[in-house]
């Protein structure tokens, strides 16, 4: 809240004194699928799969809701802003505004490893705001999104073809 309105002012000021038109884009939990160990590791949803190929569990948080959107989407939505003609607002929340469940993820990963995975509930609780995507739908267009499961089979798939690389951080050899 605070440091949102901070750099909202700091953006505002700077436009103002330079003549310039700025925009803040504010992501909601990008993800990709990874390539290696350290990529997996620094994002929500390749973290939950990397503990399943490890720990053949999933923790997540009962009650926990989170908004995913798919780094290719994210680009698109950046791209589509960038290049507007015009804009209302100096800040837009990029967002799927779709709420996941972390329990229904968990179950997504499980089936996609196959079944062979437990699902632990995490004592912690995580409060999720899901930013809102509505005022740059009014300005830019609707915007289509990637099946979460599609891919987090995706990220299973790649993980379960280079078990090696997610599990040791090693780099894969070239072939």
């Amino acid at each position: 809240g605070m440091a949102l309105a901070q750099a909202e002012e700091m953006c505002d000021s700077y436009r103002k004194s330079r003549n310039l038109d700025i925009m803040i884009l504010r992501l909601d939990h990008v993800y990709s699928v990874p390539s290696d160990r350290n990529e997996a590791q620094s994002e929500f949803v390749s973290n939950l799969c990397l503990e399943a190929l490890e720990k053949e569990s999933v923790t997540f948080t009962d009650g926990g809701i989170i908004s995913l959107l798919y780094e290719t989407d994210a680009v698109e939505l950046i791209y589509r802003a960038a290049k507007s003609e015009s804009h209302s607002s100096p800040i837009y929340n990029i967002s799927s505004s779709r709420e996941v469940e972390e329990k229904k993820l968990a179950e997504m990963i499980q089936e996609a490893m196959g079944g062979m995975v437990v699902l632990n509930v995490s004592q912690t609780r995580r409060v999720r705001r899901i930013l809102s995507n509505t005022l740059y739908e009014s300005e830019f267009g609707d915007a289509r999104f990637c099946d979460v499961n599609d891919i987090i089979k995706k990220i299973v798939d790649r993980m379960k073809r280079s078990p090696y690389v997610f599990l040791t951080g090693e780099k894969e050899e070239e072939k």
